[in-house]
């Protein structure tokens, strides 16, 4: 295989889909085909659609590299579909470079990122390829880094390397119910051992009621 940049933050979505995630039967939206390499070694039990605003691009792909592509492909502009089609999904992956390296800047607002939060299922994953810098430090990439967090708020940024250079960051994230939780721990206000405990527990309830449980137990020694 050629172990260019493109085929590596490919693999990185792939392993993202199906190891870590672990997804089956589910609905996965792509925009942006590429070479619908997302779903060309298998679906994993899983249902690809693909969009693309070129509508060659499938003949093309089933003529030169794929004897067919595993999914439905559908030629449209990816915000005139976000908007038009009102189905929603567990995955979208955005990866829509309209060339090695820029994105069309009217998927890169807002109101983009908002149009494929409508289209996610709850608790549903959004996955973005974004070339930037990964550490921020300039205009365009932070703006990108903060659009994309307006919008999700729970965002895990991977890139592929650790360096002051463009390079390929995914961006997964959820439309979790406490996404826009902005509590912060300080020292006149600070629950993190609780919150640690619920997180382990499960839920305040649990908590309490091993708390009750404790209580109880040694009021009857």
């Amino acid at each position: 295989n050629d172990k260019k940049e493109t085929f590596l933050y490919n693999e990185l979505i792939k392993r993202i889909l199906f190891k870590d995630l672990k997804l089956h039967d589910a609905q996965i939206l792509v925009l942006g085909a590429g070479g619908f390499t997302l779903s060309a070694g298998g679906t994993h039990g899983n249902y690809f659609t693909y969009v693309d605003i070129d509508p060659k691009i499938k003949s093309v792909v089933e003529k030169r590299f794929l004897p067919k592509i595993n999914g439905k492909f559908i030629a449209q502009d990816a915000r005139i579909y976000l908007i038009k089609h009102l189905r929603q999904y567990d995955v979208i992956v955005s990866d829509v470079c309209s060339n090695l390296f820029s994105i069309p800047p009217s998927l890169l607002t807002r109101e983009y990122f908002s149009n494929i939060k409508d289209s996610l299922k709850t608790n549903g994953f959004a996955i973005f390829n974004i070339v930037a810098r990964p550490f921020l430090n300039d205009p365009y990439s932070k703006r990108v880094d903060s659009t994309i967090r307006s919008v999700f708020g729970n965002c895990i940024s991977i890139p592929l390397q650790y360096s002051d250079r463009l390079t390929n960051i995914i961006y997964v994230c959820r439309a979790s119910k406490n996404a826009h939780d902005k509590e912060v721990y300080t020292d006149n206000l600070n629950t993190g051992t609780l919150d640690f405990i619920v997180l382990q527990r499960g839920s305040y309830s649990n908590v309490l009621r091993v708390f009750h449980k404790k209580n109880t137990l040694n009021a009857t020694k």
